[in-house]
């Protein structure tokens, strides 16, 4: 595993040495701090009383989010029920009860039809940039490609798998020297 984790951080440097002649990685790169100082306070607990569609919408297109296409396809369903979501986002951001229970309660108990891994996690990062990664199927499948895909008991519930996900893309972040949202386009 470690020659394929050396292997792994390599290519991903390689990646982030390309950088700079790459506009596509660029703009998601640079359009961070916006997003963050755009959505950070709309997915603040203390805000979540006051979210309205139209703000949690917002988020769910590649052209506001900077970063994420497709997340908008499931939009009518998220919002059909906004006291529902409400209260599945205040359950996801709470840092008071555990990362893998939260994540079961609000994912994997389907509590708003819609808001799956790539979602969930994506609202972690811009809520908690310094302590969440994204999970979905690109950066499973960069992980994947790379070798360093963890092989999960089939029966480890989905936020217990994030959890260790999470520590491997934290673990990944520091050592390549850049934030989550870097990582996750470097992926």
């Amino acid at each position: 595993m470690e020659d394929k984790w050396m292997s792994a951080l390599s290519e991903l440097r390689d990646t982030l040495a390309r950088v700079p002649k790459d506009t596509d990685l660029q703009n998601i790169i640079n359009a961070r701090n916006e997003v963050f100082t755009c959505y950070q306070p709309i997915f603040s607990l203390n805000n979540l009383p006051n979210l309205t569609v139209e703000e949690f919408s917002s988020f769910l297109y590649s052209e506001n989010n900077k970063h994420w296409s497709g997340l908008h396809r499931n939009v009518g369903k998220l919002t059909a029920d906004m006291n529902k979501l409400l209260h599945a986002l205040a359950i996801l951001l709470d840092e008071n009860r555990p990362l893998a229970e939260r994540f079961d309660e609000v994912v994997s108990g389907s509590m708003v039809k819609g808001l799956g891994k790539g979602l969930a996690t994506a609202i972690l990062l811009v809520a908690y940039p310094d302590r969440y990664g994204v999970w979905n199927n690109t950066s499973e499948a960069a992980l994947r490609q790379m070798g360093i895909w963890l092989e999960f008991d089939r029966n480890m519930t989905l936020g217990k798998r994030y959890a260790i996900i999470n520590d491997l893309l934290r673990k990944l972040s520091d050592e390549l020297g850049v934030d989550l949202w870097t990582l996750d386009a470097l992926f």
